[in-house]
């Protein structure tokens, strides 16, 4: 729920996906200095656009039960394995998306650009990408585009 709320009201304004976000950011409604530090939320979407997109695989058992629409066990080995799975993708994502702009700096850019892809590199965060993919995934849905998702009865999310 944090970082729903630093998304929609505290975001930097370099990240932020649409003029009203921009203006609620500028605002300074809700300032976290530690955002970097919060995981993606491994809910249901997330991991269902991973696999989506082919960062994550099932192995076959799993796939079918998640396919079939077979409730998992709460907290049970497939349920934190998609979780947990959910959590590291995010983060090596993160690496690379800042790996891939830290590479983009080095290759001949003015100061200025440099300065403005250091603060995209330092706006990407698990949060960002978590948010990015929500979005994308909320998007291919309504367009009947993505595959069923792991089904969980829980109070986690």
């Amino acid at each position: 729920a944090v970082s729903d709320i630093w998304a929609a009201l505290g975001r930097n304004p370099s990240v932020s996906s649409s003029s009203a976000l921009d203006a609620n950011a500028n605002l300074q409604i809700c300032q976290f200095n530690d955002m970097n530090l919060v995981t993606t939320f491994p809910d249901y979407r997330v991991p269902q656009i991973l696999r989506h997109v082919g960062v994550m695989n099932y192995e076959s058992v799993l796939a079918t039960l998640v396919d079939d629409q077979v409730e998992l066990e709460k907290s049970g080995i497939e349920e934190v394995s998609i979780r947990a799975g959910t959590v590291v993708a995010v983060e090596e994502i993160v690496q690379r998306v800042k790996e891939n702009i830290s590479s983009a700096t080095v290759e001949g850019c003015s100061e200025r650009s440099e300065s403005d892809l250091q603060r995209l590199a330092d706006d990407v965060s698990a949060v960002t990408i978590d948010w990015y993919l929500w979005q994308r995934g909320e998007k291919l849905d309504r367009l009947n585009l993505l595959g069923p998702h792991h089904r969980v009865r829980t109070t986690f999310y």
